[in-house]
């Protein structure tokens, strides 16, 4: 049991992981899957963050996510350099 699952488990959550392989229309797809299954949430590592279209997906989503080990520099607008 990994420190998010006891974290979860003390809330009645449950922890799906998932892995795009680095496949930025296979994580589109299985965002979409869990946001359509109303999910409470999401924790994301995703390798696509320069990409403004992808971006953009992600702050289309309707659920809480949090994103992990990286540092999106065009959140807020621009472009990537």
């Amino acid at each position: 049991e990994t420190f998010i699952e006891r974290l979860a488990n003390g809330s009645n959550h449950l922890v799906i992981v998932s892995n795009s392989a680095a496949d930025p229309a296979r994580e589109r797809a299985i965002l979409d899957h869990l946001t359509n299954q109303r999910v409470a949430g999401a924790i994301i590592s995703t390798t696509v963050i320069e990409d403004a279209a992808h971006i953009a997906h992600l702050k289309s989503l309707t659920m809480p996510f949090v994103l992990v080990e990286m540092f999106v520099t065009f959140w807020h607008g621009g472009s990537p350099s």
